[in-house]
């Protein structure tokens, strides 16, 4: 068993034995070592990080964790001299080491998920753990959660600020302050670091939609597209729907026949079920699509929904410019596709609340009496008004273009 100085060189150094295992133990602190350990069949060569001491009467190794998981020498050498204080003090190094690892903001954070998964719709769901590991674990799973401070959350939510992401700086701010509160609840922690954190970006409110002109250079290069994008774009400027929602359409929840989409609460933002009626275009284009899925109406590979359009508006931006003499358009996003309903079906005359329920919107853009004391889901005012949104797009493309896929 060779003694070393166990450095950040000599480790990354140390090679695997042709076969079995070599242990190196710190000259520096006795009992904290390194094992090498040769390649066997079906397992890699590596390193894991080891510490010896006497805990009840006995002598007892414990794994600290491979090279991979602590990849420093100083913090595998701090593991170490924790576990064997602990084992001085009388307390098993290896249960305390466990329920360290068990407050730990990342191992927290999988208990929450358990939960939230259980209780929320799906959509909420897939997007709060989504950000919550892409955007927090990184920065603060490895603390222990009774550590985590307002200072940590905030450099978290300056980064997203920083890289150009104000809007979902803001919606990772929901997303923490929600975690915490659950922290607390649990027991974990007594009050949540996130409170009183104000919004780390202003809100803007966007107003920009397409007007008629534009509308009508849209639907012309969307022919520059394949049926995929092209039919999933037109449904968005045709329906005024959410476009997680029309992208992950599904052949059941459609009724082509009666013209009808109904759209499970699960997969809405208001988490009620909401009928969306379908005028001859729409039908006309769903019809006309390829059913490469069993379930998906929109797929782009294998039978996943598409979720992908960075590629699709590249193309579609360069064919509205072409179209347009190269002549630049002001910068729009899909999300305008749906203010350009709204806003095209108030220019028709269609009554604003008929236009909400449309849309679908949340009480807090109904309004809170009106949400509450109005349950009309004026079904009928709804159909006629998606119709005349539909005619009037004929109007501007031109019948046979609006019944076309790819120009």
């Amino acid at each position: 068993m060779p003694s070393i100085r166990l450095t950040q060189a000599a480790v990354d150094k140390l090679r695997p034995p042709a076969e079995g295992r070599v242990d190196y133990w710190d000259n520096q602190l006795p009992g904290f070592g390194l094992r090498v350990s040769a390649a066997r069949p079906g397992l890699p060569a590596g390193k894991s990080w080891c510490v010896m001491y006497r805990f009840a009467g006995k002598k007892r190794r414990e794994t600290l964790g491979t090279l991979a998981q602590v990849p420093q020498v100083e913090a595998a050498r701090e593991l170490a001299r924790e576990a064997m204080l602990a084992a001085r003090a009388g307390k098993d190094p290896a249960k305390v080491r466990r329920q360290a690892q068990q407050d730990r903001v990342s191992a927290c954070l999988e208990r929450y998920f358990e939960r939230l998964a259980a209780r929320a719709r799906p959509s909420y769901f897939t997007e709060t753990r989504r950000q919550l590991l892409r955007d927090f674990e990184p920065a603060i799973g490895h603390l222990p959660i009774r550590e985590l401070s307002r200072g940590d959350i905030r450099d978290v939510l300056d980064a997203i600020v920083d890289r150009g992401s104000p809007a979902s700086a803001n919606t990772g701010l929901r997303a923490i302050k929600a975690f915490c509160s659950w922290a607390v609840s649990a027991d974990l922690i007594e009050t949540s670091p996130a409170a009183g954190l104000k919004a780390p970006a202003l809100r803007i409110s966007r107003d920009r939609w397409l007007n008629n002109d534009e509308i009508a250079l849209f639907w012309h290069a969307c022919g520059a597209l394949g049926w995929c994008h092209a039919g999933l774009f037109r449904l968005l400027l045709l329906t005024g729907q959410r476009r997680g929602e029309v992208a992950g359409l599904e052949w059941r929840e459609l009724d082509l026949g009666a013209g009808l989409w109904t759209i499970p609460r699960g997969r809405t933002k208001t988490g009620r079920e909401h009928v969306v009626h379908l005028a001859p275009a729409a039908v006309a284009i769903i019809s006309s699509l390829p059913r490469v899925s069993e379930k998906y109406v929109f797929v782009a590979r294998g039978e996943r929904p598409v979720t992908y359009f960075a590629d699709a508006r590249a193309r579609l931006d360069q064919a509205m410019l072409e179209l347009n003499g190269g002549e630049p358009i002001r910068p729009w996003v899909l999300h305008d596709l749906r203010r350009t309903a709204a806003t095209g079906m108030a220019e028709l005359g269609i009554a604003h609340h008929v236009a909400d329920r449309v849309l679908n919107h949340t009480a807090g853009a109904l309004g809170t009496i009106a949400a509450v004391y109005n349950r009309s889901q004026y079904l009928a005012e709804r159909k006629a008004a998606l119709e005349t949104w539909a005619r009037h797009i004929e109007k501007l493309v031109g019948e046979s273009e609006v019944l076309r896929l790819v120009g």
